[in-house]
């Protein structure tokens, strides 16, 4: 299964789950915004089991916009209550922007690589990388922010999306 996302931003509330052997593209400049205290993949609002997020296998390919308010931003996790986002096993993650979840875990389980040509960061509370997890990341002239950049990013919120199943 593919999943393919224009350019732009997604409000979701409530699923976003990328399934097992599943192709997320998202590259022409997109932002996925979790709004509220949902988790990827969300099925029973508890955000703990492992069928959750993005599945097994599934390949990633979600690049930030290099303007406006979500600028770097490849995901944000807009709640300020503590959920874990899970990434299965074996995903390859070639991301071009930020994980952004300040009061979240990002939970990488076993054998995620990500693209080393790739610049990707996670700004998180918590941040788990299960075995063999590889990450690496080459950043110049990407339009993704420096940690610590002084540029604030929007939390307006127009319209939600309400379910986005692969």
């Amino acid at each position: 299964r593919v999943i393919n996302m224009s350019a732009g931003t997604y409000y979701l509330e409530y699923m976003f789950k990328i399934g097992n052997n599943a192709t997320l593209n998202a590259t022409a400049g997109t932002t996925i915004v979790i709004v509220g205290d949902y988790c990827l993949g969300q099925t029973n609002r508890t955000c703990q089991h492992s069928n959750e997020g993005f599945g097994n296998g599934a390949t990633i390919n979600l690049t930030a916009p290099t303007t406006g308010p979500y600028a770097g931003i490849a995901m944000h996790f807009s709640s300020s209550t503590f959920r874990t986002q899970p990434f299965a096993n074996n995903n390859i993650i070639n991301v071009q922007g930020t994980f952004y979840a300040p009061n979240q875990k990002i939970l990488f389980r076993n054998n995620n690589v990500f693209n080393a040509n790739k610049c990707a960061k996670i700004i998180a509370w918590n941040v788990h990388l299960e075995n063999n997890t590889d990450m690496g990341s080459v950043c110049t002239d990407t339009g993704v922010k420096s940690i610590g950049d002084t540029t604030t990013t929007s939390t307006a919120t127009p319209a939600v999306l309400t379910r986005l199943v692969e």
